[in-house]
Order: C-alpha cells, then structure tokens, then sequence
C-alpha cells in the first residue's frame, strides 16, 4: 500500500473520480466494526426529507412512479472505496412483471450504478427492479453490486389479486434508509426501516419525540422532547407571563381575589398572568413570582400565590392555600420568591396561575393594591 497523491484537495492538483467519491463516502455516515479500515461500512441512502424518492402507487396496473430525490449509492466495488451521489429530478415509472404462476413473489426495487471501473462503460444510474422467485411463501431477492435497495413489491397472480394483474400500495413495503452526514442524527418514522446498528449512532423518531442511541446491538431511549426542554430551560426563562394592570379592589378577608390575573371560577381576561400546557418528565417545577403590592391598613396582609390546575381540577397550591409573597407595609413595595412544585402527573398539560389573596384585618374593610405580577415556571429533569 502506498500514499495516495495528491491529498484532496491541492491547488493545481489533478484529480479523478475514485478522489471524488472519497469524498463524498467520507461526508456520508459509515457503519463501523472492530477492526474496519477508515473507508469500509459506508452506509449510503436516501438523503431526507421523508418525500424524497417517493412511491406513487395508482392501483390498477403493473407500475408504480419514484418521485424527485437524491440516494447515495455505496461503491463498494471500487479501490478505495467511496459514494456515488444520484439524483433523479422527476417523476420515474417502475414496471413489474406480471406472475403467470398460482403463487406470489417479491420483487425489490432498487438504485443502481453503472461504473466504468466496475466493468460497465456507461457511467449511469438507474431505477430497476430484481425478480424473486414465486412461492407460497416468497423471499426476498438477494441484490448484488451497487444496487442500493428502496422498496419491496408484492408481485401477486391476477387469480388472488381480484382478477387483475395490479400492484397496489397495501403490497409494497417501504425500504428506504434516511441517512446523515458523518457523526450526524438519523431521522426516523413508523413504516420505515430503522438505519443500521453501529456503536455510536443517533436516531431521532419522529413518532415519540425522542432521541436513541445504539450500542452496535439495540436502540436504546436517551431523552424525550419534553426532556430536552427540560435540560435547555434553565438557559433562559422559556415560559414566562406577566400583567402590568393594576388591580384595585376590596375583597372580604381572608378571600380569594376576584380581579385580573384570572382565578378560580373567572374566564380568561386581558392581563392575565398564567401559562398553560406545560409538562414535565419528572412531575416537578419550579416556579418563580413577583410582583408589587401593598394595602391600606396595617393589620390586613396581601398576598401573590399560585396554583397548579389539570382541566378544572386544582393539583397543587401552597400550603395553606395563599403563602408565597406576603405584602404588609401601607406603601408599594417588590417581592418575588422561588417555589418547587413536585408530585405532578408526568408528561401532562398543567396550567399555572399567579393568584392574589388577602388576609387578616378582623371586620376592618381594606383596600388591596397589586401590580406588575411575574410568574415564570422551568421544568425539572
């Protein structure tokens, strides 16, 4: 084994395609073994989004349409190997054969390149389809060379098919691979292939939100999208409301406050200090307010509270129903506090609202004053 000059990419260099393919094997994640040189295990496939190279099946005839897309094809007949990048800019029709015999058949459908250091001296690419044998129990065929595989077809006898030679989309099975750059993320969904096990790689599922990693055998659970957001949120408050409305009013002591931010029993109004829909995957929060206030008479207090409510059903609130910020003085005056929520149903909308209570005072009538509050609620992991 020699060096293989010039490195890519020199100035004034003189390059040939293997170089190029080099480079595109190298761009493409590779499926790695113990042992296996830097260039083996290159996985190649469809390059995402999920509409690329799509199947269009009519339904009443022996063809199907592959709509636009690009697919990396592996050469893995070629020293030193690399990828072929293959684009198809239309929509191209696949036609299958149809089975005179009285069983079915699978036929796979499948990306292919024509090299001319492979043997062939038309430098193409091409849709084809390899035919498998007819049998009450049909396999699979077996491709060979660079025919990169995307679908499987179920090629049935007119005789068990309606009495009609047809292929229908209830007989085809998708087998496309999404692949990634080098080091990247899979994309994945239900009614496709998950990419193939290598220690290290990534998947994301489009159908639970959540982010698997293998360990060369099995997919394994890392975070769900609830999680992530739970991991990012203390980076930033990311659920935030605030009421700059003043709020004015005599309430009996020791009742709830009937005015804006929205309590119990009141509909949702302009000023509203709440946040709905948040989750958590361990069931704990934590929840910051403030705000200003003060009331007119000493001996009343006034207070800034949450409470933590599922549909119509109260789920927590402070012990005692009303602690949190206490206001006292005859002047304006700031607070603000931190409280952890726990004990909440996991994954599950909750809405959070800041509350206004007032305390104290005998029979004295009071006036309490509010304004400006602040609730900011964060996930815990």
């Amino acid at each position: 084994m020699t060096e293989r000059n010039p490195p890519v990419w020199m100035q004034s260099g003189t390059y040939n395609a293997v170089d190029d393919r080099m480079v595109t094997g190298l761009l493409s994640d590779r499926t790695f073994t113990s042992g296996a040189s830097a260039f083996s295990g290159i996985m190649g496939g469809v390059v995402p989004p999920f509409n690329q190279l799509a199947a269009t099946v009519p339904g009443n005839t022996m063809k199907f349409s592959i709509g636009s897309g690009a697919v990396i094809v592996p050469s893995i007949t070629t020293s030193p190997p690399g990828a072929f990048l293959c684009y198809n800019d239309g929509s191209s029709e696949i036609t299958f054969d149809i089975e005179s015999s009285g069983n079915p058949r699978y036929d796979i459908v499948y990306a292919e390149v024509l090299d001319q250091t492979a043997g062939d001296l038309t430098s193409t690419w091409r849709f084809g389809v390899k035919k498998g044998a007819p049998s009450a129990s049909p396999t699979r065929p077996i491709l060979t060379g660079t025919q990169y595989p995307l679908y499987q077809v179920k090629v049935v006898p007119a005789a068990q098919n309606g009495g009609v030679n047809k292929v229908m989309a209830t007989q085809l099975t998708d087998l496309r691979v999404f692949n990634s750059a080098q080091g990247g993320i899979h994309i994945s969904k239900s009614g496709l292939p998950n990419p193939a096990h290598s220690p290290g790689r990534l998947m994301y599922s489009v159908d639970s939100n959540t982010l698997y990693l293998s360990n060369g055998l099995a997919y394994e659970a890392l975070f769900t999208y609830d999680k992530w957001m739970a991991i990012f949120s203390p980076l930033r408050p990311k659920h935030v409301s605030h009421s700059a409305v003043e709020l004015i009013n005599h309430v009996n002591h020791y009742q709830k406050w009937l005015y804006n931010p929205r309590n119990e029993g009141k509909t949702t109004a302009v000023g509203a200090c709440q946040i709905t829909g948040m989750r958590s995957p361990s069931g704990s929060f934590k929840v910051s307010i403030a705000g200003r206030g003060y009331t007119n008479k000493s001996n009343v207090a006034g207070h800034m509270s949450v409470r933590v409510i599922q549909g119509s059903t109260t789920m927590w609130v402070p012990a005692g129903g009303w602690k949190g910020i206490v206001f006292y003085q005859q002047q304006w005056a700031k607070a603000g506090t931190v409280i952890l929520v726990a004990g909440m149903p996991v994954n599950t909308d909750l809405t959070f609202r800041l509350e206004y209570y007032q305390s104290g005072g005998g029979s004295t009538v009071a006036n309490a004053h509010f304004t400006e509050g602040y609730l900011m609620v964060e996930p815990i992991l």
